[in-house]
């Protein structure tokens, strides 16, 4: 059987974990368009804040995939799913499935304010590379508006 899990935060981890608990030799493959291995989401204003460093907010260690025989697909965009064939193109790679599972959670956007959209400094954090560029613009005196 081929797992395919699209989504690598909490949920598509978990997903995984549930797969190999029953089916020990089923084909896991956990996509995530970002270019890091899952990680916690809830750690990323601690991460902002300084609190937590990077290397802490992972939610498994690389070696925990390698023994559970989960392939983890990182910066792979997946921009089309066939359900009738059970392919979806992920990158410049098509992938076979007979079990897929979306676990995609919500994207961030600045909403249509005046003066905020499309602007420079106008940023999310919900991703890990969008909060370090935060992260690089921020100081002590830098004034913020938290939405959401």
């Amino acid at each position: 059987m081929k797992y395919v899990i699209i989504g690598a935060s909490a949920a598509g981890l978990a997903c995984a974990e549930q797969i190999r608990k029953l089916d020990k030799s089923g084909e896991i493959t956990l996509i995530t368009k970002e270019k890091h291995f899952p990680y916690s989401r809830p750690s990323i204003s601690y991460y902002l804040k300084g609190t937590v460093a990077q290397r802490d907010m992972y939610l498994r260690t690389p070696a925990f995939y390698r023994k559970q025989e989960i392939k983890v697909l990182t910066g792979t965009q997946v921009k089309e799913i066939d359900t009738k064939s059970r392919t979806l193109k992920a990158g410049k790679k098509s992938i076979c499935y007979d079990k897929l599972c979306l676990c995609t959670g919500s994207v961030p956007f600045v909403p249509p304010i005046k003066n905020a959209e499309g602007k420079e400094n106008a940023l999310t954090f919900l991703e890990l590379d969008a909060t370090k560029k935060v992260k690089q613009k921020a100081n002590e005196n830098t004034r913020a508006v938290v939405i959401g």
